[in-house]
């Protein structure tokens, strides 16, 4: 068979063909992993399906005959598909010594078709320097300048590109060590491309000769092109990887060799000033050979709670990265089956055919797995999907689900994969308590003890990445006690801690749900949405001198406002934080037609700069503003119809701001982490009460139904939201603007 495309050497595609009368099927592909895609397929349409890796997730119909008429060409559009949890699994630990667990996941991967025919590798710097150390430290020059003085050799010392003797050096490593892979693995993914990305983190040389090159990244890619053109000589059809991602993220100034693979990091850990989907644009005008690396729900920063949307997020990014002419796609994530199984069962399908209907996907996913308990099921996951916040209500609204579905299970294998949620959502109770218990408390190590006990029980259901979340408990969060790691060492399997694990029972699990619902009672309130569509409450004829100035912001926000046709040039002033090595923060302003009349880089220096925005066309704009945890600061003048569509993260709200409620809203809900009192104030300044909780909900009297409030006081780095009100904040009452409508 041919090929598949492009520069597909081993390629996955394979051709399915029954013969005459059925008789015979034949499964033809470029390699024994496209032949096995082939019978994976094949099997999906006789109706097998693996939802989850666990054995009760299987989905095996009962068929009278295993014929079927079929002919089709099939290759997948990511060349790459593929995901690891951050962390791993451990080897070969206590409660599970003979790694069944790994195998559990990986073949749950074959059998749902991830994988790939190219394994790029990761940071291979640090791998450099440890072998070439003597070298290195006999040769100054061969080592990154900074200030003025060569850096000490370091497992992440920077080279210097500009040094040819360096270069060559590197060059020939990287060439005797893909020979060394290729003789070794001829026929495997991971002999197709050799990595030539640097040690992780900054450092990199400033010296004259590496500054004449160019940026950061020119530099780093001007090496990545020689060890290209070596690869190229020797092997032709081979490629070399790279990352996209810190202080090299952006596209060099000059054309990359056609060998050079690029995995794009642009959604965290990227200094361009570019938003993420900007970062995947530019370098879509300036290479085809483009993968992205994204950080989908990792433990160190979810915790195995939901975050990423599978009605949103997955099939949005994966479709519009494909626009963009990726063709790779490899996930830093979790082995959490609880947050993350959905999402990856998903982004399976759509990585192969990003046509995919989603949604016909997930109907099936719910009926197969939950069949007449499928209502409560979903109503909980889809919730979790839709921006997730773990508090009273939610764990009370969680259990009654569960409950309901349970009381439906037509059968005992769907009450297991009921269980198992219940299962994780037992997890959640125990990870809320744990987190709000005091820091270094006897209390906290208390409940710490029991997480992690519940951790190593659950660990064989596959729902919680228990290895990960041991290693951040007692590693990071509770790392100046020893205790827990003395209790559950993992070099000891005959400890007495690991001795103490029985296997959850039917029995505990009621337990959990009756338990669950009596301890937390849902608050009374209905989630709404609101048109995406702002009008101004005020449309000013002129605009003011008078400024009012913003709380401080970091990431990526949307700003909207409102210009009247007296404006043929708008100003606002912008102060970010300071930072040398940082370009600044990437301001980009769109008119109501979507055309960009703007396009600004706002230095990183700390002082307050004017930006002058032309105005085309009066009425509707919208500002992007693209911060990388500096933190951005504006001043507008006071009467400008001008907002803030909710917040990722504010430090600090020392002064208040306004927002309007809806006019038939009777009681206000908002979830918010300050660390202080939040202060919601009526629109006469009055204190509105309400519990210090993560959710709460405050009444809101007839007479104050439709007015102005403010909040102020807020102190957190994750975001204050309200769920059933419109997210959209000013900084002065006559800056106001409000959805046009509710859906």
């Amino acid at each position: 068979m041919a090929e598949a495309s492009g520069n597909n050497v081993i390629g996955e595609a394979f051709r399915i063909i029954s013969t005459p009368n059925d008789t015979k099927l034949l499964i033809v592909g470029n390699s024994d992993q496209a032949v096995r895609h082939g019978v994976y397929f094949y099997l999906e349409q006789l109706g097998c399906r693996w939802l989850l890796p666990s054995e009760h997730w299987t989905v095996i119909p009962k068929r009278n005959s295993i014929r079927l008429t079929i002919h089709q060409i099939s290759e997948p559009a990511f060349r790459l598909r593929s995901f690891s949890g951050t962390g791993g699994f451990g080897g070969k630990l206590p409660v599970d010594p003979e790694m069944k667990l790994q195998a559990r996941w990986g073949i749950w991967k074959e059998r749902n078709r991830l994988g790939g025919d190219i394994q790029p590798g990761g940071h291979t710097g640090e791998a450099f320097n440890t072998k070439y150390r003597k070298q290195l430290e006999a040769h100054p020059e061969f080592r990154a300048e900074l200030k003025g003085e060569r850096q000490p050799w370091g497992i992440t010392t920077k080279l210097c590109i500009s040094n040819p003797e360096l270069r060559k050096l590197y060059v020939e490593d990287r060439v005797a060590m893909f020979r060394k892979t290729i003789e070794r693995f001829p026929d495997s993914p991971r002999s197709q491309t050799t990595s030539v990305e640097p040690a992780d983190g900054t450092g990199h040389c400033e010296c004259a000769g590496c500054r004449e090159i160019g940026t950061v990244s020119d530099r780093v890619f001007t090496l990545a092109n020689e060890a290209a053109r070596a690869v190229a000589k020797e092997f032709p059809g081979k490629l070399v990887n790279l990352y996209a991602y810190n202080e090299h993220a952006a596209p060099p100034y000059f054309s990359l060799e056609p060998n050079v693979f690029t995995m794009i990091a642009p959604y965290a850990f990227q200094r361009t000033g570019l938003t993420g989907d900007e970062l995947v644009k530019r370098w879509g005008t300036h290479s085809s050979q483009l993968g992205i690396y994204d950080y989908w729900s990792i433990p160190d920063w979810a915790n195995c709670l939901p975050q990423i949307s599978y009605t949103r997020h997955v099939p949005q990014k994966l479709r519009f990265w494909h626009e963009q002419g990726t063709t790779a796609f490899l996930g830093e994530s979790s082995y959490s089956a609880g947050n993350v199984g959905i999402v990856w069962y998903l982004a399976a399908r759509l990585m192969w055919d990003p046509k995919t209907d989603e949604s016909a996907v997930l109907d099936e996913f719910f009926e197969l797995a939950f069949g007449s308990s499928k209502k409560p099921m979903r109503a909980m996951l889809d919730r979790w999907a839709d921006d997730f916040i773990l508090s009273e209500h939610e764990l009370g609204l969680s259990f009654r689900d569960l409950k309901a579905a349970l009381s439906l299970a037509p059968d005992d294998t769907i009450r297991a994969r009921i269980n198992d949620f219940a299962i994780y959502v037992e997890y959640l109770r125990l990870w809320r308590e744990y987190q709000g218990a005091k820091r270094d408390s006897s209390e906290r190590i208390d409940h710490a003890k029991t997480l992690i006990r519940y951790l190593w029980r659950i660990y064989p259901t596959a729902m919680v990445h228990s290895y990960r979340m041991f290693q951040l408990i007692s590693y990071r969060y509770e790392r100046a006690n020893k205790e827990l790691l003395d209790l559950w060492p993992l070099k000891n399997a005959e400890a007495p801690a690991w001795k103490d694990l029985p296997p959850i029972t039917e029995t505990e699990i009621e337990s959990y749900v009756s338990n669950g619902i009596r301890s937390f009672t849902p608050l009374e309130f209905e989630r709404r949405n609101y048109s995406d569509g702002l009008v101004p409450l005020h449309k000013p004829e002129t605009i003011s001198t008078n400024l009012v100035q913003s709380p401080p912001f970091s990431g990526t926000h949307e700003f909207e406002f409102w210009a009247p046709e007296s404006a043929k040039l708008l100003t606002i002033h912008i102060r970010c934080g300071k930072r040398g090595n940082y370009p600044g923060n990437q301001v980009t302003v769109t008119d109501a037609k979507g055309k960009r009349v703007l396009e600004h880089l706002a230095p990183s220096d700390g002082e307050w700069h004017e930006v002058a925005i032309p105005i085309a066309t009066p009425g509707h704009h919208r500002m992007t503003i693209t911060d990388q945890k500096i933190f951005v600061t504006l001043k507008v003048p006071d009467n400008l119809p001008f907002v803030v569509t909710g917040w990722k993260a504010c430090p600090a709200l020392p002064s208040k701001v306004y927002f309007k409620l809806p006019e038939d809203l009777s009681r206000i809900a908002i979830t918010s982490d300050s660390v202080v009192p939040l202060h919601v104030k009526n629109s006469a300044g009055k204190l509105m009460e309400h519990p210090d909780r993560k959710l709460f909900v405050v009444d809101i009297p007839e007479s104050e139904r439709g007015t102005i409030w403010t909040i102020s006081n807020f102190k957190a780095y994750t975001p204050m939201k309200f769920l059933n009100a419109p997210n959209v904040f000013a900084f002065s009452p006559k800056g106001l603007m409000v959805p046009g409508n509710t859906r």
